[in-house]
């Protein structure tokens, strides 16, 4: 079901005071849109539906764990509704995505770079860049 204009402006307003409380200076808004400059990427966030956009990726997904999973967690406004909490963890989330632990997230926004050494003919090394940082595999093939 389509989301109500009414209920669209109700969640750009949480979100900009929530945003604002937490000091999150990376988060604009757009007509319904969120726009977020994160470390990793650059975000839109449909207020209506949830769906999250990385600029020049395409559409990340993002499952959320609803309170009844966890126990219940106090949100600071009064609406009921999981998307309106799902929508605001996925601000949130993306606007501080360098502290992203969650590698489905995480492989979704980052691209892996790999370049490949081969030191014999049956020992292959592979150096995989991620995140900045560099992991050394060592493959065993055979010519």
């Amino acid at each position: 079901p389509e989301t109500s204009h009414s209920t669209v402006e109700m969640r750009v307003a949480i979100a900009t005071e929530l945003t604002k409380l937490l000091k999150l200076s990376n988060v604009t808004w757009y007509s319904a849109h969120a726009k977020i400059q994160g470390k990793l990427a650059n975000y839109s966030v449909h207020m209506g539906s949830g769906v999250v956009h990385a600029e020049g990726k395409g559409m990340i997904y993002i499952l959320p764990v609803h309170s009844q999973a966890r126990g219940r967690i106090f949100l600071p406004f009064a609406d009921d509704d999981p998307k309106t909490a799902e929508i605001m963890s996925e601000v949130i989330l993306l606007a501080e995505d360098n502290k992203l632990k969650d590698p489905a997230i995480i492989d979704q926004i980052v691209e892996k770079i790999y370049s490949v050494v081969i030191i014999t003919q049956e020992t292959e090394m592979t150096l995989a860049k991620y995140q900045g940082h560099f992991y050394f595999y060592k493959i065993l093939f055979f010519i």
